[in-house]
């Protein structure tokens, strides 16, 4: 799985605390239904628009492989934006996840 370079200006380091990663995550897309997509075509499934709105909510978990796309996509990011770890650090971190 391929991460962005940056998480976009409206994701910060002060809106990432308190912050779902689902929301963090679907941040980082134009559109809810394009990071849809890329979970579906990450992991081959049929998530609809209204599986985020029930993963924001806590009415359903994202389930374990939903929440590795996710955290592949913003965790490293977030490291660096707190200077805490270099991109091997952070690609050495990603695969344990998966």
């Amino acid at each position: 799985m391929n991460h962005p370079g940056t998480l976009p200006d409206s994701v910060t380091t002060a809106t990432i605390r308190g912050v779902s990663l689902v929301k963090t995550f679907f941040a980082t897309f134009p559109s809810v239904g394009e990071g849809l997509a890329y979970i579906n075509d990450q992991l081959g499934t049929s998530y609809q628009h209204n599986h985020k709105s029930r993963w924001e909510r806590g009415e359903r978990d994202p389930g374990r492989n939903a929440r590795a796309v996710m955290l592949h996509r913003v965790l490293p990011d977030v490291l660096k934006s707190h200077g805490r770890a270099t991109d091997a650090d952070i690609e050495a971190a990603l695969d344990k996840l998966l």
